[in-house]
Protein backbone atom coordinates (compact mmCIF):
# COMPACT_ATOMS: atom_id res chain seq x y z
CA UNK A 1 0.00 0.00 0.00
CA UNK A 2 2.32 2.70 -1.22
CA UNK A 3 1.52 6.12 0.30
CA UNK A 4 -1.24 4.45 2.32
CA UNK A 5 -1.13 7.27 4.85
CA UNK A 6 -2.47 9.63 2.19
CA UNK A 7 -5.27 7.36 0.89
CA UNK A 8 -7.29 5.72 3.62
CA UNK A 9 -10.74 5.69 2.10
CA UNK A 10 -10.90 4.62 -1.54
CA UNK A 11 -10.70 1.01 -2.63
CA UNK A 12 -9.79 -0.24 0.83
CA UNK A 13 -8.96 -3.93 1.09
CA UNK A 14 -10.96 -5.10 4.11
CA UNK A 15 -9.58 -8.62 4.27
CA UNK A 16 -8.61 -9.75 7.80
CA UNK A 17 -4.87 -9.16 7.39
CA UNK A 18 -5.47 -5.52 6.43
CA UNK A 19 -8.21 -4.50 8.87
CA UNK A 20 -6.00 -3.69 11.84
CA UNK A 21 -3.49 -1.80 9.71
CA UNK A 22 -6.31 0.26 8.23
CA UNK A 23 -7.76 1.20 11.61
CA UNK A 24 -4.33 1.98 13.05
CA UNK A 25 -3.59 4.35 10.18
CA UNK A 26 -7.05 5.89 10.20
CA UNK A 27 -6.81 6.78 13.87
CA UNK A 28 -3.48 8.46 13.33
CA UNK A 29 -4.16 10.75 10.43
CA UNK A 30 -7.78 10.80 9.29
CA UNK A 31 -10.92 12.17 10.90
CA UNK A 32 -14.29 12.00 9.18
CA UNK A 33 -17.07 14.01 10.79
CA UNK A 34 -20.33 15.70 9.99
CA UNK A 35 -21.01 19.02 11.70
CA UNK A 36 -24.00 21.31 12.32
CA UNK A 37 -24.59 24.69 13.94
CA UNK A 38 -27.66 25.79 15.86
CA UNK A 39 -28.96 29.08 14.36
CA UNK A 40 -28.97 32.15 16.65
CA UNK A 41 -32.14 32.77 18.60
CA UNK A 42 -34.31 35.78 17.93
CA UNK A 43 -34.31 36.41 21.68
CA UNK A 44 -31.40 38.72 22.53
CA UNK A 45 -31.02 37.43 26.09
CA UNK A 46 -30.71 33.77 25.04
CA UNK A 47 -28.34 34.04 22.09
CA UNK A 48 -28.97 30.49 20.85
CA UNK A 49 -31.73 27.95 21.34
CA UNK A 50 -30.27 25.12 23.41
CA UNK A 51 -33.34 22.92 22.97
CA UNK A 52 -31.69 21.36 19.91
CA UNK A 53 -29.27 19.61 22.27
CA UNK A 54 -32.04 18.10 24.38
CA UNK A 55 -33.92 17.04 21.24
CA UNK A 56 -30.88 15.16 19.94
CA UNK A 57 -30.32 13.53 23.33
CA UNK A 58 -33.93 12.38 23.48
CA UNK A 59 -33.95 11.11 19.88
CA UNK A 60 -30.78 9.03 20.14
CA UNK A 61 -31.74 7.78 23.62
CA UNK A 62 -35.19 6.62 22.52
CA UNK A 63 -33.63 4.81 19.56
CA UNK A 64 -31.28 2.98 21.91
CA UNK A 65 -28.24 4.23 20.00
CA UNK A 66 -26.37 5.77 22.96
CA UNK A 67 -23.80 3.32 24.29
CA UNK A 68 -21.58 5.56 26.44
CA UNK A 69 -21.97 9.14 27.57
CA UNK A 70 -20.22 11.87 29.47
CA UNK A 71 -22.15 15.12 30.05
CA UNK A 72 -20.80 18.62 30.43
CA UNK A 73 -17.02 18.36 30.57
CA UNK A 74 -15.03 21.56 30.05
CA UNK A 75 -12.25 21.92 27.49
CA UNK A 76 -9.92 24.86 26.96
CA UNK A 77 -8.14 25.34 23.63
CA UNK A 78 -5.44 27.83 22.67
CA UNK A 79 -5.48 28.47 18.92
CA UNK A 80 -1.94 29.18 17.73
CA UNK A 81 -0.20 30.45 14.62
CA UNK A 82 2.79 32.55 13.58
CA UNK A 83 2.60 36.38 13.63
CA UNK A 84 1.97 36.36 9.87
CA UNK A 85 -0.56 33.50 10.18
CA UNK A 86 1.58 31.37 7.94
CA UNK A 87 -0.18 28.13 8.84
CA UNK A 88 -3.82 29.21 8.62
CA UNK A 89 -3.23 30.85 5.26
CA UNK A 90 -2.10 27.44 3.96
CA UNK A 91 -5.14 25.60 5.33
CA UNK A 92 -3.34 24.32 8.43
CA UNK A 93 -4.49 24.87 12.02
CA UNK A 94 -2.56 24.29 15.25
CA UNK A 95 -3.95 24.16 18.75
CA UNK A 96 -3.10 23.23 22.32
CA UNK A 97 -6.02 21.80 24.28
CA UNK A 98 -6.60 20.61 27.81
CA UNK A 99 -9.45 19.23 29.84
CA UNK A 100 -10.46 20.96 33.05
CA UNK A 101 -10.49 18.69 36.08
CA UNK A 102 -13.97 18.48 37.63
CA UNK A 103 -14.97 21.46 35.45
CA UNK A 104 -12.61 23.67 37.45
CA UNK A 105 -11.63 26.24 34.82
CA UNK A 106 -8.51 27.18 36.79
CA UNK A 107 -7.01 23.70 36.43
CA UNK A 108 -6.13 22.18 33.06
CA UNK A 109 -4.88 18.62 32.73
CA UNK A 110 -3.97 16.18 29.97
CA UNK A 111 -2.78 18.80 27.50
CA UNK A 112 -2.28 17.85 23.87
CA UNK A 113 -1.13 19.59 20.71
CA UNK A 114 -2.88 19.02 17.40
CA UNK A 115 -2.39 19.95 13.74
CA UNK A 116 -5.22 19.60 11.22
CA UNK A 117 -4.80 19.91 7.47
CA UNK A 118 -5.99 18.78 4.06
CA UNK A 119 -9.74 19.34 4.47
CA UNK A 120 -12.07 17.85 1.85
CA UNK A 121 -15.86 17.49 1.74
CA UNK A 122 -17.97 14.43 1.00
CA UNK A 123 -21.32 14.25 -0.76
CA UNK A 124 -23.09 13.65 2.55
CA UNK A 125 -21.79 16.98 3.87
CA UNK A 126 -19.18 15.31 6.06
CA UNK A 127 -15.69 16.75 6.29
CA UNK A 128 -12.50 14.70 6.31
CA UNK A 129 -9.06 15.97 7.16
CA UNK A 130 -5.70 14.90 8.45
CA UNK A 131 -5.52 15.07 12.24
CA UNK A 132 -2.18 14.77 14.03
CA UNK A 133 -2.18 15.01 17.82
CA UNK A 134 0.22 14.22 20.64
CA UNK A 135 0.35 14.64 24.39
CA UNK A 136 2.44 17.49 25.80
CA UNK A 137 3.47 18.28 29.35
CA UNK A 138 2.01 21.75 29.84
CA UNK A 139 -1.06 23.60 28.56
CA UNK A 140 0.71 26.97 28.91
CA UNK A 141 3.79 25.96 26.93
CA UNK A 142 3.87 24.84 23.32
CA UNK A 143 6.03 21.90 22.26
CA UNK A 144 6.28 20.62 18.69
CA UNK A 145 8.74 17.81 19.38
CA UNK A 146 6.10 15.23 20.38
CA UNK A 147 4.29 15.71 17.05
CA UNK A 148 7.44 15.32 15.00
CA UNK A 149 8.42 12.25 17.03
CA UNK A 150 5.04 10.52 16.93
CA UNK A 151 4.66 10.90 13.16
CA UNK A 152 7.91 9.91 11.39
CA UNK A 153 8.69 11.95 8.29
CA UNK A 154 9.02 8.90 6.04
CA UNK A 155 5.47 7.80 6.89
CA UNK A 156 3.76 11.16 7.38
CA UNK A 157 5.55 13.78 5.26
CA UNK A 158 2.50 16.08 5.22
CA UNK A 159 2.74 16.94 8.93
CA UNK A 160 6.45 17.69 8.60
CA UNK A 161 5.76 19.89 5.58
CA UNK A 162 3.11 21.79 7.56
CA UNK A 163 5.58 22.42 10.41
CA UNK A 164 8.58 23.15 8.23
CA UNK A 165 10.27 26.34 9.37
CA UNK A 166 7.96 26.63 12.42
CA UNK A 167 9.51 26.81 15.88
CA UNK A 168 7.99 27.22 19.32
CA UNK A 169 9.23 30.80 19.44
CA UNK A 170 7.17 31.59 16.33
CA UNK A 171 3.83 30.76 17.93
CA UNK A 172 1.23 33.19 19.28
CA UNK A 173 -2.19 32.60 20.79
CA UNK A 174 -4.77 34.26 18.55
CA UNK A 175 -7.78 33.26 20.62
CA UNK A 176 -8.95 30.74 23.16
CA UNK A 177 -11.92 28.41 22.87
CA UNK A 178 -13.93 27.59 26.00
CA UNK A 179 -16.03 24.52 25.24
CA UNK A 180 -18.62 22.78 27.41
CA UNK A 181 -19.01 19.35 25.83
CA UNK A 182 -21.50 16.55 26.19
CA UNK A 183 -20.05 13.46 24.56
CA UNK A 184 -21.77 10.26 23.48
CA UNK A 185 -20.52 7.10 21.85
CA UNK A 186 -23.36 6.07 19.55
CA UNK A 187 -23.96 3.02 17.36
CA UNK A 188 -26.39 3.22 14.47
CA UNK A 189 -27.62 -0.21 13.34
CA UNK A 190 -27.02 -1.48 9.82
CA UNK A 191 -30.75 -1.50 9.02
CA UNK A 192 -30.60 2.29 9.44
CA UNK A 193 -27.28 2.96 7.71
CA UNK A 194 -27.97 0.42 4.97
CA UNK A 195 -24.44 -0.98 5.33
CA UNK A 196 -25.06 -4.70 5.55
CA UNK A 197 -22.40 -6.46 7.55
CA UNK A 198 -20.73 -3.15 8.47
CA UNK A 199 -20.71 -1.62 11.94
CA UNK A 200 -20.91 2.15 12.39
CA UNK A 201 -19.89 3.67 15.70
CA UNK A 202 -19.52 7.41 16.12
CA UNK A 203 -18.52 10.04 18.64
CA UNK A 204 -21.49 12.42 18.94
CA UNK A 205 -20.59 15.79 20.47
CA UNK A 206 -22.85 18.61 21.64
CA UNK A 207 -20.55 21.60 22.13
CA UNK A 208 -21.33 24.98 23.69
CA UNK A 209 -18.46 27.04 22.26
CA UNK A 210 -17.25 30.47 23.41
CA UNK A 211 -14.44 32.19 21.48
CA UNK A 212 -12.34 34.36 23.75
CA UNK A 213 -9.52 36.88 23.52
CA UNK A 214 -7.09 36.81 26.42
CA UNK A 215 -5.53 40.27 26.25
CA UNK A 216 -2.53 40.93 28.52
CA UNK A 217 -3.11 44.03 30.59
CA UNK A 218 -6.89 43.92 30.32
CA UNK A 219 -8.58 43.90 33.67
CA UNK A 220 -11.70 41.93 34.49
CA UNK A 221 -13.32 39.23 32.41
CA UNK A 222 -11.85 37.94 29.15
CA UNK A 223 -13.33 39.28 25.92
CA UNK A 224 -15.86 36.92 24.30
CA UNK A 225 -16.02 37.79 20.59
CA UNK A 226 -18.11 34.91 19.25
CA UNK A 227 -20.33 32.10 20.54
CA UNK A 228 -22.14 29.19 18.95
CA UNK A 229 -23.60 25.74 19.56
CA UNK A 230 -22.10 22.96 17.48
CA UNK A 231 -23.20 19.38 16.87
CA UNK A 232 -20.77 16.92 15.34
CA UNK A 233 -20.47 13.20 14.82
CA UNK A 234 -17.12 11.60 14.00
CA UNK A 235 -16.57 8.04 12.85
CA UNK A 236 -14.74 6.03 15.51
CA UNK A 237 -12.18 3.83 13.79
CA UNK A 238 -10.77 3.04 17.25
CA UNK A 239 -11.62 4.04 20.82
CA UNK A 240 -10.78 7.66 21.50
CA UNK A 241 -7.37 8.04 23.16
CA UNK A 242 -8.98 10.31 25.75
CA UNK A 243 -11.88 7.98 26.65
CA UNK A 244 -11.07 6.40 30.02
CA UNK A 245 -14.23 4.28 30.07
CA UNK A 246 -13.13 0.61 29.98
CA UNK A 247 -16.14 -0.18 27.79
CA UNK A 248 -14.89 2.15 25.04
CA UNK A 249 -12.80 -0.62 23.48
CA UNK A 250 -16.02 -2.44 22.57
CA UNK A 251 -17.29 0.34 20.30
CA UNK A 252 -15.34 0.66 17.07
CA UNK A 253 -16.56 0.98 13.48
CA UNK A 254 -15.78 -1.62 10.85
CA UNK A 255 -13.12 -0.58 8.35
CA UNK A 256 -15.20 1.65 6.07
CA UNK A 257 -14.11 2.91 2.68
CA UNK A 258 -15.02 6.38 1.48
CA UNK A 259 -18.28 5.28 -0.12
CA UNK A 260 -19.39 3.39 3.00
CA UNK A 261 -18.44 6.23 5.33
CA UNK A 262 -20.37 8.65 3.14
CA UNK A 263 -23.47 6.44 3.41
CA UNK A 264 -23.12 6.23 7.20
CA UNK A 265 -22.71 9.99 7.51
CA UNK A 266 -25.80 10.54 5.37
CA UNK A 267 -27.72 8.41 7.88
CA UNK A 268 -26.32 10.47 10.77
CA UNK A 269 -27.28 13.68 8.97
CA UNK A 270 -30.85 12.44 8.45
CA UNK A 271 -31.16 11.49 12.13
CA UNK A 272 -29.89 14.83 13.45
CA UNK A 273 -32.11 16.84 11.11
CA UNK A 274 -35.11 14.69 12.05
CA UNK A 275 -34.35 15.04 15.77
CA UNK A 276 -34.22 18.84 15.55
CA UNK A 277 -37.08 19.31 13.07
CA UNK A 278 -34.57 20.60 10.49
CA UNK A 279 -33.62 23.58 12.66
CA UNK A 280 -29.87 23.01 12.54
CA UNK A 281 -27.68 23.82 9.55
CA UNK A 282 -24.80 21.87 8.05
CA UNK A 283 -21.41 23.37 8.88
CA UNK A 284 -18.09 22.66 7.19
CA UNK A 285 -15.90 24.95 9.32
CA UNK A 286 -13.92 23.68 12.28
CA UNK A 287 -13.86 25.62 15.54
CA UNK A 288 -10.48 27.03 14.53
CA UNK A 289 -11.81 28.21 11.18
CA UNK A 290 -14.91 29.75 12.74
CA UNK A 291 -12.74 31.48 15.32
CA UNK A 292 -10.37 32.99 12.77
CA UNK A 293 -13.27 34.16 10.58
CA UNK A 294 -15.03 35.77 13.54
CA UNK A 295 -11.78 37.36 14.68
CA UNK A 296 -11.18 38.84 11.23
CA UNK A 297 -14.66 40.35 11.33
CA UNK A 298 -13.99 41.96 14.70
CA UNK A 299 -10.39 43.16 14.41
CA UNK A 300 -11.32 46.29 12.38
CA UNK A 301 -13.67 47.22 15.23
CA UNK A 302 -10.92 46.72 17.80
CA UNK A 303 -8.01 48.38 16.01
CA UNK A 304 -8.30 51.52 18.12
CA UNK A 305 -7.52 49.60 21.32
CA UNK A 306 -5.46 46.57 20.25
CA UNK A 307 -1.87 46.33 19.09
CA UNK A 308 -0.87 43.21 17.17
CA UNK A 309 2.90 43.87 17.26
CA UNK A 310 3.55 42.06 20.51
CA UNK A 311 7.11 40.79 20.34
CA UNK A 312 8.05 37.61 22.18
CA UNK A 313 9.59 37.00 25.55
CA UNK A 314 12.30 34.44 26.08
CA UNK A 315 11.20 30.90 26.74
CA UNK A 316 8.52 28.64 25.28
CA UNK A 317 5.50 30.00 27.14
CA UNK A 318 2.75 30.81 24.67
CA UNK A 319 2.38 34.53 24.00
CA UNK A 320 -0.75 36.41 22.98
CA UNK A 321 -0.96 37.80 19.45
CA UNK A 322 -2.53 40.96 20.92
CA UNK A 323 -2.02 43.49 23.65
CA UNK A 324 -3.64 46.76 24.58
CA UNK A 325 -2.34 49.95 23.02
CA UNK A 326 -0.37 52.04 25.47
CA UNK A 327 -3.17 54.58 25.65
CA UNK A 328 -5.64 51.84 26.63
CA UNK A 329 -3.70 50.08 29.35
CA UNK A 330 -6.69 50.33 31.64
CA UNK A 331 -9.23 50.30 28.79
CA UNK A 332 -9.59 54.05 29.18
CA UNK A 333 -13.17 55.32 28.96
CA UNK A 334 -14.12 52.61 26.45
CA UNK A 335 -15.34 49.14 27.33
CA UNK A 336 -13.83 46.91 24.67
CA UNK A 337 -16.87 44.67 24.38
CA UNK A 338 -18.91 47.71 23.30
CA UNK A 339 -16.81 47.81 20.12
CA UNK A 340 -17.82 44.30 19.05
CA UNK A 341 -20.46 43.77 16.38
CA UNK A 342 -22.27 41.25 18.60
CA UNK A 343 -23.42 41.29 22.21
CA UNK A 344 -22.42 38.20 24.17
CA UNK A 345 -23.49 39.50 27.55
CA UNK A 346 -26.19 36.83 27.68
CA UNK A 347 -23.46 34.26 28.45
CA UNK A 348 -22.55 36.05 31.65
CA UNK A 349 -26.18 36.75 32.55
CA UNK A 350 -26.85 33.01 32.21
CA UNK A 351 -23.76 32.26 34.34
CA UNK A 352 -22.19 30.27 31.55
CA UNK A 353 -18.64 29.66 32.87
CA UNK A 354 -15.81 31.44 31.08
CA UNK A 355 -12.21 30.85 32.14
CA UNK A 356 -10.49 33.84 33.66
CA UNK A 357 -7.69 35.51 31.70
CA UNK A 358 -4.52 33.44 31.72
CA UNK A 359 -1.21 34.95 32.70
CA UNK A 360 0.80 35.45 29.54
Amino acid sequence: MKNHHLDLTDGVDTSPNVKQTFNDLARKVCEVEIKFLVPPSAEKDTGVDRSAFSQIDQYFREKGWIKLERPGKSLLTRQLDTPDRRMYDKGVTLRVRGECENRDLKTVSEADICVKLGKTKDESGAVRRGEFEARIADFEHSDLKPLRAKYPKDQFPEIHAALKGISVRDLREYFRIDCIRTRYVVEIPEEVTGLKGRRFVGELLLDDVAFVLDIPGRKGAPLVFHHDLEIECETLFKPCDYDSNPEAKNYVSSPLNKHETNIAMAAVKKAILEATNNRVVINNDSKAERGFKALDRELPNLESVLNTRTGHKKGSKIQSAFRLNASNDNEGPTKIHDLLSGDYGYLFRQNRPIAMTLDM
